[in-house]
């Protein structure tokens, strides 16, 4: 009140006294002054109006002039009707101002005084009681979304008078007033974080309720993330089964992609390590040569080895040339030397692939043309179908005609043409008899049987078990009489590998297993182009074709990633994969016990080697009942996806989530959460951070929002306090891990 006080009587020294003198004949004015605050009793900082009412009884009023006090200088002088001053920002004290008028002929009205207490806020006033107040929006523990408004609305009365406002605060800033019931107001572009609002209600003689405070969150935008980022983020994804941290974006950013996958194929370090090698070194340790070994061996290779673009494509590889341990069992060895074969092949030629697959003795065994022998009419007998038929339908020229763009070729009357028909079948058939396992004696017929099993050798002719007529295959190809199961061999892999349907059939597979299940026409015919010459002149270069897939502009297109038909379902074993990846997961002997998780109800309804047929866990070709059926598209990995399926992965992803590791022993597979705990006190900073993980940076606002709301709402980390820090990010994590955007990789 000091200096308010101060400066108004500092500005303004007393004048000369007004006198009647020499003013014969004429009449002064008169004058009363009032006072009022816009509330009462006024409250500080207060607004204060003051009105005069002057008259003159035989002239006019010139001027009426204010003064704080008497006998100082006017502050304010006025001289048209009303007469009216209004004062801002009084502190509370008590004043009395004063006011003089002066006529048209220089006479002057007596001094005319008023005076007001200002209060200070919260001040009781005797015998009034307070208002009441509760607020009623926003509700506790409410989470702002980015951008929006906060509607605000509370309910006061006053037991001895009325309410004259109610006032919103955010902490101690006012944000929002409201000066009639319903007290209903609006919190304009609240700034992001944590806040404590309250309503404060003013009655009508200045009681002040403060309102129990309701804590919010207002949540602020994703940290950016620029398009090479994602797009790298994006390319890791497709690539490998998921980054060793986020380093590793920073890294490929640095080489490229050409030369990251170069590296992949060339670099020192990043050949696989031997499955077959494994299941020895096991076996060595003293530990049982069970099935259990070859399934440790593939997931110590999908989750340790550098080699990560080797590991998906032999993966990939295994979902087209399809072998399983479901019914009939496979030998520990053929699992593991399966693999490896892949392993070997996997930047490779399709034509050596064709053939080793071929004569694999798992394969063989799988598909029951090991032992395939040669008709027997008088036994009624014939050759084993089984391997000629799928190695056409399945692993390379599908069962009709394909355009290069993977579209089907129409006959004449818009029916799509066959490959082949059952004689062609039959004639494979008999191309491919007399094979079986290696290292036993050939020359004796009666020893086709052997007792010996070798599952690490390619399979070897038997010729007397062989049939040596004349076959005609597909298009008129025929196989000469006379040839040797070797030669018929070749020869018809030969006619398989040069027919046009492999490019396209086997491409159409590979961008579904890297990219998307709804590849453009135009992007399998550039994968098709790749398989036919790798640009040195040479068919069925896989590493060409795997660069096709992975450098497509569609591929690399991040607008495409956005429309609703792109993507595909990560497969739930990858998904696995990059959870434990993402974090490091180690163990204290650095192997692994993940075993069969082809589970539905408590796995993932896939595992590695476990399909249940021959057509693997799910066909390219499958389509959802539903929305994507209707609109055209196909959806592989869908066809796992079942009401148990769903229920159980989300289980199995929890739990994951919950205890932070997988396994028990010295081979608990333990996930390095340290970068995420110290985010922890930051729900969005720890969502961003799992959005580039997971999602590539295309996490969407909603699923953003429900997360971080989430996390915010669990207790705040306090120093020392590990558990509130590890519930938050495990809350985090298994969001993350249950949502469609890691689901579904766009």
């Amino acid at each position: 009140m000091t200096t308010f006080v101060a400066a108004l009587l500092a500005a303004f020294p007393a004048p000369a006294r007004a006198t009647l003198a020499g003013l014969r004949g004429n009449l002064p004015p008169s004058l009363s002054l009032s006072v009022k605050g816009a509330s009462t009793p006024a409250i500080a900082p207060a607004t204060l109006t003051l009105e005069a009412v002057a008259s003159d009884p035989d002239g006019t009023v010139a001027k009426v002039s204010f003064s704080l006090g008497t006998g100082r200088g006017s502050f304010k002088t006025v001289t048209v009707a009303p007469y009216r001053v209004t004062i801002t920002d009084v502190p509370a004290g008590k004043y009395q101002f004063s006011a003089q008028a002066t006529d048209n002929a220089g006479a002057a009205s007596t001094v005319a005084t008023a005076s007001i207490e200002v209060k200070v806020a919260g001040t009781p006033t005797s015998g009034n009681k307070p208002p009441v107040v509760l607020l009623q929006a926003p509700a506790q523990s409410s989470w702002i979304e980015p951008g929006a408004s906060v509607a605000l609305a509370a309910t006061a009365s006053d037991p001895d008078g009325t309410v004259a406002r109610v006032e919103y605060f955010a902490g101690t800033v006012k944000v929002a007033e409201a000066l009639a019931s319903p007290w209903d107001a609006a919190w304009q572009s609240p700034l992001p974080g944590a806040w404590s609002v309250t309503a404060v209600a003013t009655d009508n003689l200045g009681a002040r309720t403060t309102s129990p405070a309701v804590a919010i969150f207002v949540a602020g935008p994703p940290a950016p993330v620029d398009s090479r980022t994602r797009d790298a983020a994006r390319f890791l994804t497709q690539a490998t089964f998921g980054m060793w941290g986020t380093e590793e974006i920073d890294a490929l950013k640095a080489v490229g992609y050409e030369n990251w996958i170069q590296n992949q194929v060339q670099g020192r370090g990043f050949q696989a390590r031997s499955h077959v090698q494994y299941v020895n070194d096991r076996k060595a340790a003293g530990e049982s040569v069970s099935e259990k070994r070859a399934y440790e061996a593939i997931w110590q290779q999908w989750l340790t080895e550098p080699g990560q673009l080797r590991a998906r494509v032999s993966f990939a590889l295994s979902e087209i040339f399809v072998i399983s341990n479901v019914a009939p069992d496979l030998d520990t060895y053929a699992m593991a030397s399966y693999m490896d074969m892949l392993n070997r092949n996997a930047f490779g030629n399709y034509r050596k692939l064709l053939e080793d697959v071929t004569l694999h003795p798992a394969m063989g065994y799988y598909l029951n043309m090991i032992g395939s022998r040669k008709a027997d009419p008088a036994k009624g007998t014939h050759p084993n179908e089984n391997y000629a038929r799928e190695v056409m339908q399945l692993f390379s020229i599908g069962l009709y005609k394909l355009n290069q763009d993977g579209s089907r070729v129409l006959d004449a009357a818009g029916q799509p043409v066959p490959t082949y028909d059952e004689s062609v079948v039959k004639a494979l058939a008999a191309a491919f008899t007399g094979w079986n396992f290696a290292g036993n004696d050939t020359s004796q017929p009666s020893t086709f049987n052997p007792p010996k099993e070798n599952w690490l050798e390619p399979m070897v002719p038997w010729e007397s078990w062989h049939d040596t007529g004349p076959k005609t295959l597909f298009d008129g190809i025929t196989l000469p009489a006379g040839q040797g199961a070797r030669k018929d061999l070749q020869d018809a892999l030969d006619a398989i590998f040069r027919h046009p349907n492999v490019g396209p059939f086997v491409g159409r597979q590979l961008i579904q297993r890297f990219v998307t299940s709804n590849p453009s026409p135009a992007y399998i015919a550039r994968v098709a182009a790749a398989f036919a010459n790798n640009g040195q002149g040479v068919r069925g270069d896989l590493l060409a074709v795997i660069r096709a897939v992975l450098l497509d502009p569609e591929a690399r297109d991040l607008n495409r990633a956005a429309q609703p038909g792109w993507g595909k379902q990560r497969e739930p074993v990858i998904r696995f994969a990059n959870f434990l990846r993402a974090f490091k997961a180690t163990s204290p002997s650095g192997r692994n016990r993940i075993h069969a998780l082809d589970d539905a109800d408590a796995g993932l309804n896939q595992s590695p080697l476990l399909a249940p047929s021959v057509f693997n866990f799910f066909s390219p070709n499958y389509r959802h009942p539903g929305a994507l059926a209707a609109a055209g598209l196909v959806a592989p990995e869908f066809q796992i996806t079942t009401e148990t399926s769903m229920v159980g992965g989300l289980n199995f992803f929890a739990h994951l989530a919950k205890n932070g590791y997988y396994g028990s022993g010295d081979t608990r597979l333990t996930m390095d959460l340290t970068g995420l705990n110290a985010l922890a006190s930051d729900p969005a900073a720890l969502v961003d951070r799992l959005n580039i993980l997971f999602m590539n940076g295309a996490m969407t606002p909603a699923t953003r929002n429900a997360i971080v709301a989430a996390v915010w709402r669990l207790p705040v980390p306090k120093t020392g306090d590990t558990s509130a820090i590890t519930n938050r990010v495990k809350a985090a994590l298994t969001m993350v891990a249950l949502s469609p955007e890691f689901a579904i990789q766009k």
